[in-house]
């Protein structure tokens, strides 16, 4: 959550966070990753949550780090060489409160991409290819989005800007302004 002070300066409890949404096939998972490498090169620290609505378990059954989360651990962290996961179980069937997971999972990240979760609370921007097996337009009216990213010419509600998918540079300029909470650059 952005709060601005007395000054007009922005500040954070926690990490910025824009979620990437899409019909399925529109490129959200080549925008997310091409997005975090640029955000790495401008210095950026980086976090991204994949929505997996279909997800059942992660850890395989009658693996140790399953047991030590079945007996009770609220939390497991399964340390390798070079990779680490940690695992939790959470109570409800809708999944777990995003908001309360992205801010204990990334408080040490800047920014935090969401590929998915349409339905979440964070603000939005859509990726948007045009392509023969979905006939309709964007997903911008239907939800609240900030911005179409796409090549194809759409219509789009006021106030939604529209970037081009192969301008990454002008996308993360966007997405580091929605992160700050400052004014929108490179929309048209």
């Amino acid at each position: 959550m952005a709060v601005r002070d007395e000054r007009g300066q922005v500040h954070r409890d926690g990490p910025a966070v824009v979620a990437v949404v899409g019909r399925s096939g529109s490129g959200k998972t080549d925008l997310v990753c091409a997005a975090v490498r640029h955000l790495v090169e401008r210095g950026v620290r980086v976090g991204t949550v994949k929505h997996a609505p279909k997800l059942e378990r992660v850890d395989r059954q009658g693996s140790d780090s399953a047991r030590h989360v079945d007996a009770g651990a609220s939390k497991c962290l399964l340390v390798g060489a070079g990779d680490a996961a940690l695992f939790w179980r959470h109570e409800g069937t809708g999944g777990p409160d995003l908001v309360e997971a992205v801010g204990r999972t990334f408080a040490d990240v800047e920014i935090v991409l969401v590929e998915g979760w349409k339905g979440g609370p964070f603000p939005k921007i859509e990726v948007y290819r045009r392509a023969a097996s979905w006939r309709e337009g964007p997903l911008a009216g239907e939800l609240d989005v900030l911005a179409v990213i796409t090549d194809d010419p759409v219509a789009v509600p006021d106030g939604v800007a529209v970037l081009p998918a192969g301008d990454i540079e002008r996308i993360v300029d966007f997405l580091e302004d929605v992160a700050q909470g400052g004014e929108l650059r490179g929309s048209t």
